[in-house]
């Protein structure tokens, strides 16, 4: 018995080779709409997958539109993750430069590795914060700031 989608499956209910009127064959075996769904294209008469991180396609690597943190690349038809010292801003749907305290960020004010000269300091509330020279309270080592300890006499 296949499922309700399907007009022929193979080893399971679940993995259709021919779907009913109005519906497509996916490359997972199962059924859709005679649209593809996002992330795929029609094939002939079954969708198939789009490259890594394309919401819309005609074709494997022909890409249209994709899909969040990754952008249309250098000649438009391929999604790539924003390079290092960048990172995705959703608003404008583009890749922006970390701050120049940040190697690799999340965000303008989220860093991820501190840039050279610069020391890391982890606050609980804010994340990774890079800065030449340590807040008061701390001290520079190994590249990060740690917290002075004082012992009373």
């Amino acid at each position: 018995m296949c499922d309700p989608k399907c007009n022929e499956c193979s080893n399971s209910s679940t993995n259709c080779t021919k779907c009913n009127s109005g519906f497509k064959v996916l490359s997972n075996g199962s059924c859709a709409s005679n649209i593809c769904q996002y992330g795929y294209f029609l094939n002939g008469s079954n969708c198939s997958n789009c490259s890594t991180g394309c919401k819309s396609c005609s074709k494997f690597d022909n890409c249209f539109e994709c899909f969040p943190p990754y952008i249309l690349g250098n000649f438009g038809t391929q999604c790539s993750p924003c390079n290092t010292s960048f990172f995705y801003r959703s608003t404008t749907r583009d890749c922006s430069n970390c701050p120049k305290n940040c190697t690799e960020c999340v965000s303008p004010s989220q860093c991820l590795i501190c840039a050279d000269s610069y020391n890391a300091l982890i606050n609980i509330n804010q994340g990774l914060e890079c800065f030449l020279t340590c807040p008061d309270g701390y001290y520079a080592e190994a590249s990060e700031c740690h917290r002075t300890e004082f012992f009373k006499k």
